[in-house]
């Protein structure tokens, strides 16, 4: 019997045995980059180019599943920007009102903001002000945010799922609280605090955590198979 990659996949995850082992794997932004050459700046902010990307480069390694590692894309992403030049072959500096990017098609964007984001010692942290209850961004990298449209939210996986129907098992990326908390306090601050302020640090975890599980029950009334839980740390 011959399966589709999609059966493939779900057969796996059901622990029922497919006609063969099934494949899929999630590059580096970078890797995919090099590969494909786009536009970085188009490429990490674009909801079409990224998705795009990524069902180009699942065809082209015959992988049976496609991991969506960033959503919640946003059409107005240019509103804000002021500029945008070529600094070097392959380097693209963007001017925001409250930045400046650097994106290449080696690695993830460099950020630098104006007013330089300190992280707060878990003291002065208001758990109630200074912790979302929607989750609004993915704390992809240090210092780097990926903002989430909430008028948005999951247009990628309509739209790969229009693009390759039935074919691909499709898995969405939802980002750990514990990153979020090291994001929010800063790798040695938030380390210290899981030591120092054990039951404020718990407290804090569990805020990220709803507003973490509330975006995982909206992904899930998508056409997708599985959720990645993403935790680096």
């Amino acid at each position: 019997m011959s399966f589709t990659p999609k059966q493939r996949i779900n057969h796996a995850m059901n622990l029922q045995k497919p006609d063969r082992v099934p494949l899929m794997c999630q590059f580096s932004i970078g890797s995919m980059m090099q590969q494909l050459l786009p536009d970085p700046a188009e490429f990490w902010y674009d909801q079409e180019k990224f998705a795009n990307g990524l069902i180009t480069l699942c065809e082209k390694f015959k992988f049976d599943g496609i991991l969506v590692s960033l959503h919640g894309h946003s059409e107005r992403w240019k509103e804000t920007l002021i500029s945008k030049e070529e600094v070097s072959p392959g380097f693209l500096k963007l001017t925001f009102d409250d930045r400046i990017e650097l994106h290449s098609i080696n690695d993830l964007p460099l950020i630098t903001f104006n007013n330089k984001r300190i992280p707060k010692d878990i003291d002065e942290i208001d758990v109630e002000t200074d912790i979302p209850s929607v989750i609004d961004y993915i704390p992809v990298s240090a210092n780097l945010h990926f903002k989430l449209d909430s008028l948005n939210l999951f247009g990628i996986f309509d739209y790969i799922y229009q693009k390759t129907g039935e074919k691909y098992s499709i898995h969405g990326e939802i980002t750990s609280p514990f990153d979020y908390f090291l994001d929010l306090l800063g790798y040695e601050n938030g380390l210290l605090a899981l030591m120092m302020a054990p039951e404020k640090s718990k407290i804090i975890l569990d805020k990220f955590t709803k507003g973490i599980k509330e975006i995982a029950v909206q992904m899930c009334e998508k056409q997708i198979d599985a959720i990645k839980l993403s935790s680096p740390f």
